[in-house]
C-alpha cells in the first residue's frame, strides 16, 4: 500500500489527458475534493510518472498521441504496484471494440466523455475506497502469513458440509517441519492424518475429538503421531468451531509437545521411585504384623501338636487366622508390585474404585499415622471400566491425599468419590477435605511448576503439576473449588470411552509367591460396588 493510501494522508491521483483544457477542469475538480494531483499528457510520459510517483489512481484518456490510453494502461499494470492500482478510462469512444479494448489493457471502469462531474467525482471515491480496503486486505494477508510461518506449530481449516463431508480449506506450510510431509499432500486428502499419521493406539480418542469437532464442540486432545522419517512424537490438537450456514468451520493448531512429555515422564519417573521408597517402607512394617500373627500361631499349632492336643475345631480356627493374615500380606504385596511395574504411557481398561482401593492399600501404614485426620470413601456402584495408566492414576490419588492431608494440620477429614455422569458420559473422581482452604490469587498458581504454600524443604511444589500433566493425558479436566477455612474440593473428570475388559482383569493376584485365589471371609476384598470405608490414625477397617 502506498503512503498516500493511508487514511491521515491524501490520496495521489495521476490526470493524463492530452487536451488543456478538460486536464486543467480535472485537476480543479479534484483538488478541490483534497486529491494530491500528478499531470502527464500522453500515454509515454503517464508510464515514466507512475514509476516515479505510484499514484492511488490513475485517470487515463484513451486517445493521445505518442502512446494511447490503452497501451499506457497495459503497460501499468505491468509495473511494481500497478495490477493493485485502479485505472479509470475517460474517451468519447463509446462503440464495443473500444469498450472491450479498455478492459483487456486492465481497466477498471469506463467512463465516457462529455464528462458527467458528479458520477466521476463518485466512481474516483468507490475506486479510492475499493484501493483502500485491498490494501488493507493485502497487508493483513502478508500480516497473517508472516505470523503463520514464525509460528513451529501446524495450522489448519477444515469445513465440515451439512452432508458430513470433511474438506481441508487452509493447512500452514509449518506441516512440513512438524510432520516432514509437504502441506499439499494433506491438504489434498484429509484422510491421510486419522489414518496413518495418528499413531494407531490413539486413534479411537483422536476419531472421538474430531467427531465432537464436527458436531460444533470446541476441544483439545493429545495424541502421537508418526512423522514421515518413522519418529513417534506428541502433539496437542487443539480445535475450536465456527457455523457458516449449513456448514461448519474447524480452526485448530497442532503443536508438538514431545519434549514437555518426556519431561513430564521423568518427573514422574523421579516422584515415582521416591514414593516407592517411602510406601516400601511402610508395606515392610504393615506385612510385620500379619507375619508376626502367622509365625505366632504356626509355633502355637507346633506345640499342640507335640503335645497331642490338638483338636480339630481349634486347627480350623487357627488355618483361618493363617489364610487371612497370608492373604493380607499377598494383597498388599500385589499393591506395591502393581504399582512398581514399568508401564508409562500404557492405557488399559480398569476399575477407578479397583485403583482407589490399591492406592489406599499401599498408603496403608502412612494413613495410620496422619494424627487426627480420617480418610473416607464413598465410591459408586458399576462404574464403567476406565481406559487410563493405571500407575499415573495411582499417582495422582497419592498426590491428592498428599495435598489434603497437608490442608488439616490440626486434623479433619479427606473424602474420595467416584461418580458416573450418564449425561455427559464422564467418570468423575473427586479428593475433599475439611482443611484451611485457599484465597483465589493461591487458586489461580496451584498447578504452576513449583509454586508451593509449605516450608522451604517441606515440599517441591511438583505435585498438581504432575496431577495437571496426567489429566491433561487422559484427556481429562480438573477444577478446584476452595475457600479459606472451608476446605478444598478437586473434581477430575474423564471422557468414558468404550473398551474391552484387559485380559485376565479378574486375576488380580495371579503369579508369583504367595497366590491366593479364594480370599477368605472378611478379608479386604476390593468390592466395585458402592462401598463406604473409613481409614484413621486409630486402625484400618474396611
Amino acid at each position: 500500500m502506498t503512503e498516500s493510501c493511508q487514511p491521515d494522508l491524501p490520496a495521489t491521483i495521476l490526470v493524463v489527458d492530452d487536451d488543456k483544457i478538460l486536464q486543467a477542469m480535472l485537476v480543479k475538480m479534484l483538488k478541490k475534493d483534497g486529491y494530491s494531483l500528478k499531470i502527464a499528457a500522453n500515454g509515454h510520459q503517464a508510464v515514466l510518472a507512475f514509476e516515479q510517483f505510484q499514484p492511488d489512481l490513475v485517470l487515463l484518456d484513451a486517445v493521445m498521441p505518442v502512446m494511447d490510453g490503452f497501451e499506457a494502461c497495459a503497460r501499468i499494470k505491468t509495473l511494481p504496484h500497478g495490477a493493485d492500482t485502479p485505472v479509470l478510462i475517460i474517451t468519447a469512444l463509446q462503440d464495443n471494440k473500444s469498450v472491450e479494448d479498455a478492459f483487456r489493457a486492465g481497466a477498471t471502469d469506463f467512463i465516457s466523455k462529455p464528462i458527467h462531474w458528479a458520477v466521476l467525482r463518485q466512481r474516483v471515491r468507490r475506486l479510492l475506497a475499493a484501493k483502500r480496503a485491498a490494501d488493507a486486505l493485502k497487508a493483513s494477508e502478508t500480516l497473517f502469513r508472516q505470523v503463520i510461518h514464525s509460528i513451529s506449530d501446524h495450522i489448519y481449516v477444515t469445513e465440515v458440509t451439512a452432508g458430513g463431508k470433511n474438506i481441508n480449506r487452509y493447512v500452514s506450510p509449518n506441516t512440513e517441519t512438524l510432520l516432514g510431509y509437504p502441506p499439499e499432500i494433506i491438504e489434498r486428502d484429509w484422510t491421510l492424518w486419522p489414518s496413518q499419521l495418528i499413531h494407531p493406539d490413539d486413534r479411537q480418542i483422536a476419531a472421538e475429538h474430531a467427531r465432537n469437532l464436527s458436531r460444533g464442540i470446541d476441544g483439545e486432545i493429545e495424541y502421537r503421531m508418526i512423522r514421515a522419517d518413522g519418529e513417534i512424537i506428541w502433539v496437542r490438537d487443539s480445535g475450536r468451531v465456527e457455523t457458516r450456514g449449513d456448514s461448519k468451520m474447524i480452526y485448530g493448531v497442532v503443536g508438538d509437545i514431545t519434549e514437555r512429555k518426556r519431561s513430564e515422564e521423568a518427573l514422574f519417573s523421579a516422584q515415582k521411585l521416591a514414593d516407592l521408597g517411602t510406601l516400601a517402607a511402610g508395606v515392610a512394617h504393615e506385612i510385620n504384623s500379619p507375619l508376626q500373627v502367622i509365625t505366632g500361631v504356626s509355633q502355637s499349632l507346633q506345640r499342640r501338636l507335640n503335645e497331642n492336643r490338638l483338636e480339630p475345631e481349634y486347627l480350623c480356627r487357627k488355618l483361618d487366622v493363617i489364610h487371612r493374615n497370608g492373604w493380607r500380606c499377598a494383597e498388599i504385596v500385589r499393591s506395591l508390585r502393581t504399582y512398581a511395574h514399568a508401564s508409562a504411557g500404557q492405557m488399559e481398561a480398569h476399575n477407578l474404585n479397583e485403583i482407589i482401593n490399591d492406592t489406599l492399600l499401599l498408603t496403608e501404614h502412612q494413613l495410620k499415622n496422619w494424627s487426627n485426620i480420617s480418610v473416607v470413601t464413598d465410591l459408586a456402584a458399576e462404574l464403567p471400566l476406565f481406559v487410563c495408566d493405571r500407575n499415573q492414576m495411582t499417582q495422582v490419588i497419592i498426590n491428592l491425599l498428599t495435598n489434603a492431608r497437608d490442608a488439616m494440620p490440626d486434623g479433619g477429614q479427606a473424602t474420595l468419590t467416584t461418580r458416573y455422569d450418564e449425561s455427559a458420559r464422564q467418570l468423575l473422581l473427586q479428593v475433599s477435605d475439611t482443611g484451611v482452604g485457599m484465597t483465589e490469587l493461591v487458586k489461580t498458581k496451584i498447578f504452576d511448576p513449583f509454586f508451593t504454600t509449605k516450608e522451604v524443604d517441606q515440599g517441591t511444589g511438583l505435585g498438581l503439576s504432575i496431577i495437571a500433566g496426567i489429566v491433561r493425558a487422559h484427556s481429562g479436566t480438573i477444577a478446584v473449588d476452595s475457600r479459606p477455612g472451608r476446605g478444598t474440593t478437586v473434581t477430575l473428570r474423564f471422557k468414558h470411552r468404550e473398551q474391552p475388559a484387559p485380559a485376565g482383569a479378574a486375576a488380580i493376584a495371579a503369579g508369583g509367591e504367595g497366590r491366593f485365589d479364594d480370599p477368605p471371609a472378611g478379608a479386604a476384598v476390593v468390592n466395585t460396588g458402592t462401598t463406604q470405608a473409613q481409614f484413621s490414625a486409630k486402625g484400618l477397617e474396611r
